[in-house]
């Protein structure tokens, strides 16, 4: 699929990606984890550090109680991790979305240097959503990233940020954001895969390379949405979730799945889907990995009341020596 996409205007239209609400990036190490490993599937994943930000979580919560904001975060503020995942499949190097950017002070490229890869050994780049912090990444100075890397995500997604028609059914803010990474993903142009699931189909495989052990898992609440999960086939359990923007403030979101956030573009299938992959997730007891959970950003579910518990993964620092 080739887009056409004018990029005269690139280094101004990133500037709108500064429109989000009072946050202060800081500066960070470059770190990479291992934090999961299959020998049969011959695969590691790490976990790159890429940006740490303080946000004010009471502009963006939706529908958390005043006193419960202010029990989680007495002195009103939080940092938010942004964190992208790298899958190393014998010679074929794959992300999970590509970060903020250098532009605003992302350290992928840094940290993915500490796990062994350049950018031109990137093969593939699977996108979550076309949030800012998830594809800011690929670009920098109007030039692409990754030049050799196939970009795959959700057909949906992509219609809704580059067709007229569904960008004016965006909110206000995220319309604004829309040309930005509309002009981004034009750097890429025929090696934008959009995928268009049966929106029947729960599972599919992602189309990088033949036995490519990595699938999309389709959601009904948030169809535009794309999780990715390691298996050996659709009915085994998973090595790990990719689940993305999942959450934006896991100290709320995970012990009450019903909080929601200005963030996303539809709240309330954001939602659903939170609940449906933290159930699953939960009962499987398999590993759930998620943008903006802390640092190395991947753990497992316990079930508590009507919420859960997020047990980070035990790991030590260096890219070798995470626990399996």
């Amino acid at each position: 699929m080739r887009f056409v996409f004018s990029i005269i205007y690139l280094r101004a239209a990133l500037g709108l990606m500064a429109m989000a609400a009072e946050e202060n990036a800081m500066s960070i190490k470059p770190e990479a984890v291992r934090i999961a490993k299959d020998a049969g599937l011959g695969i590691e994943v790490f976990a790159l550090r890429d940006r740490e930000t303080e946000m004010t979580p009471g502009d963006f919560l939706l529908d958390a109680a005043p006193e419960d904001i202010a029990t989680h975060f007495p002195y009103g503020r939080t940092m938010s991790t942004t964190t992208v995942f790298l899958i190393k499949w014998g010679k074929q190097n794959v992300l999970v979305d590509a970060g903020i950017g250098q532009i605003r002070g992302g350290a992928l490229l840094q940290s993915l240097a500490l796990a062994g890869v350049a950018p031109e050994n990137v093969n593939a780049i699977l996108i979550t959503s076309l949030g800012y912090n998830h594809i800011g990444g690929l670009e920098y100075d109007g030039e692409a990233v990754f030049p050799e890397a196939r970009i795959y995500l959700m057909k949906d997604e992509l219609n809704a940020w580059t067709t007229i028609e569904r960008k004016e059914a965006l909110p206000e803010f995220h319309r604004e954001r829309a040309e930005s990474l509309s002009h981004i993903l034009a750097l890429y142009q025929e090696r934008v895969i959009a995928m268009a699931p049966d929106h029947a189909a729960e599972m599919g495989w992602v189309p990088h390379q033949d036995k490519f052990p990595v699938y999309w898992m389709h959601s009904q609440s948030a169809p535009r949405h794309a999780n990715y999960v390691i298996t050996r086939g659709r009915g085994d359990k998973p090595l790990i979730i990719f689940a993305g923007a999942i959450v934006h403030f896991p100290d709320m979101q995970t012990i009450n799945p019903e909080i929601m956030t200005s963030l996303d573009i539809d709240p309330e299938r954001a939602k659903a889907m939170r609940k449906q992959i933290f159930a699953a997730a939960e009962k499987a007891k398999y590993r759930i990995a998620g943008s903006h959970f802390p640092f190395p950003s991947a753990g497992t579910l316990k079930k508590r009341g009507d919420g859960y518990e997020f047990h980070l993964i035990n790991y030590s620092r260096g890219p070798k020596n995470a626990a399996e």
